[in-house]
């Protein structure tokens, strides 16, 4: 069974709260943090934080988030297989 490492050059984590999502761009062979942010879940929140996401996001890129009551609401359950 291959990696993450194997597949994807990054990983965005996502820790979903009521109030604000953090999000952490990692690389996916060393583990470094290569950036993060803060959002607020407030639609506009969320749409910077999918802008931010889309610009760090390339073809070899796994997003990764908690399954969470406020999954549902935070608007992330979108694919970047489309990209």
């Amino acid at each position: 069974m291959p990696i993450v490492a194997d597949k994807y050059e990054i990983v965005i984590g996502v820790d979903t709260h009521a109030a604000a999502h953090a999000l952490c761009v990692v690389a996916a062979a060393t583990g470094a943090v290569q950036d993060k942010a803060s959002f607020p879940t407030s639609p506009a929140g969320l749409d910077r934080a999918r802008t931010w996401i889309a610009r760090r996001a390339g073809q070899q890129t796994a997003l990764v988030h908690g399954r969470t009551d406020h999954e549902w609401r935070c608007g992330f359950s979108w694919s970047l297989a489309s990209r």
